[in-house]
């Protein structure tokens, strides 16, 4: 992958993350208490300049009810539904 491709991937992965918090009426604080990370990181990761952990995505996943693949924008219609992945933090 090209650095303007994993720019590009980082950019629609911060679209997706802030086009869901607000749908879920969440604050940032909420989503970083969520993933136990500091509210910095986790608005590193809506600006698309952070990178979050596997793990994190895979938590992000399932607090909106999506798939990785749909946040990472290589699946573009609606949010469907998680397959009961369990991740611990």
């Amino acid at each position: 992958m090209t650095e303007i491709e994993w720019k590009f991937l980082l950019a629609r992965l911060a679209q997706h993350l802030k086009k869901l918090r607000l749908e879920y009426q969440l604050t940032c604080q909420e989503v970083a208490d969520y993933l136990d990370v500091d509210h910095s990181t986790y608005s590193r990761y809506e600006r698309g300049i952070g990178e979050p952990e596997i793990c994190e995505l895979v938590a992000l996943a399932q607090l909106y009810h999506t798939s990785t693949d749909y946040l990472l924008g290589t699946q573009t219609t609606g949010n469907p539904p998680t397959f009961g992945w369990k991740c611990v933090l």
